[in-house]
């Protein structure tokens, strides 16, 4: 794990979300309830809640990144089957917060249109 992770004795408020990507991460925080930690492929982080969290999800390229943007949770699967992206934690606490929040139901064009 990242030596800036906040620990429960000295954890920080949780940063704010900037950046597409990030706003969407953290409504599926809001929405689901459940605390994680982001970090980015350039070593940044994002918490949603001051609580520890259930997973930590690491972006290892850019390109994972925009596959999120770009195809929703198709590309964060995607991104996790190639490699992109690293899962600590509880899986099942990360897969129930998308669901929760409705991450699956988005309308996604381009996932459409991949899919034809």
């Amino acid at each position: 794990m990242n030596d800036t992770a906040p620990s429960l004795a000295t954890a920080a408020a949780a940063p704010p979300a900037t950046g597409p990507l990030a706003r969407l991460l953290a409504q599926i925080g809001a929405r689901s309830g459940i605390p994680f930690r982001i970090v980015w492929s350039d070593g940044s982080a994002y918490w949603n809640s001051d609580a520890a969290p259930a997973f930590t999800l690491t972006f290892r390229t850019r390109r994972a990144e925009a596959r999120i943007l770009g195809y929703g949770h198709v590309g964060l699967l995607e991104a996790y089957f190639d490699g992109g992206i690293d899962i600590e934690g509880d899986l099942a606490a990360a897969l129930h917060a998308g669901l929760a929040a409705g991450f699956d139901a988005r309308p996604n064009p381009l996932v459409s249109v991949a899919a034809v």
